[in-house]
């Protein structure tokens, strides 16, 4: 067998790498449909959702967790990039299919618009396999992991905690965020996301730069990194630098 993943060594991290995937989707799955769990938990006479979003708040949710930077793969257990492993992601993206699809349920039964709930479902899935995808292959290289993670935190983390630190505990004496920040607030899939939480009613309203942000992302993940830092390139050469079986040393 050759290559890392032939080796025993190679296996043993392949198989704790998938573990820790499976864990990491399955405590996100059960953080994104946790909403509509509390939301029946409460007491007869209460209005559960009380005209919120449970779309944009379970997508908020599964946004935030599908798009986090991950840890960078060992040498030994990662896989080449090729369309098995966006095949797993695909898989893991359909496995947050039905509570996205209750919370749409949820959202056109309190009055909300079809045609929003329509749109806002597709920006949601787009947003997720995209920055799930992003978080994927930029994982292959420190490189890209590292240059990953800070255009994550600029373009997607950042701009709403921000925006909340300086209109909410920075109102008594700045007002207004600067509009730079409300730019980027409505450019962040979780920035609109959160905008929309509130009222289940509220007109979707789109920025021309979700889809940059989401380009960015993709570009950033699939730059191709110096050679000294491809842990593809790694693999190889620990592969390589390996004598056969049998073969004689010099």
């Amino acid at each position: 067998m050759d290559g890392a993943r032939g080796t025993p060594s190679g296996r043993s991290d392949g198989i704790r790498q998938r573990g820790i995937s499976r864990v990491r989707l399955g405590v996100l799955w059960i953080l994104t449909a946790a909403p509509l769990a509390l939301g029946w938990m409460l007491g007869p006479g209460v209005d559960p959702f009380a005209g919120v979003s449970m779309l944009a708040l379970c997508g908020l949710v599964w946004i935030s967790g599908i798009g986090l930077p991950r840890r960078v793969a060992s040498t030994n257990s990662l896989a080449e990039d090729g369309p098995t492993n966006f095949a797993d992601e695909l898989a893991g993206t359909a496995l947050f299919v039905p509570p996205l699809a209750v919370a749409a349920a949820i959202d056109c039964a309190q009055g909300a618009n079809l045609a929003r709930v329509v749109l806002l479902g597709g920006a949601i899935a787009i947003a997720g396999l995209v920055m799930g995808d992003a978080a994927r292959r930029a994982s292959n290289s420190k490189e890209r992991s590292r240059n990953h993670a800070i255009v994550w935190f600029v373009l997607v983390g950042a701009p709403p905690l921000l925006l909340y630190a300086l209109e909410s505990g920075g109102a008594p004496f700045l007002g207004r965020a600067p509009w730079i920040v409300h730019m980027l607030n409505r450019s962040s899939p979780l920035g609109i996301l959160h905008a929309q939480v509130s009222d289940v009613l509220a007109p979707l309203a789109l920025h021309l730069g979700n889809p940059v942000v989401l380009i960015a992302l993709e570009l950033v993940a699939r730059a191709r990194p110096d050679d000294h830092d491809d842990v593809h390139a790694d693999a190889d050469m620990s592969v390589s630098a390996k004598p056969a079986p049998g073969a004689r040393r010099p």
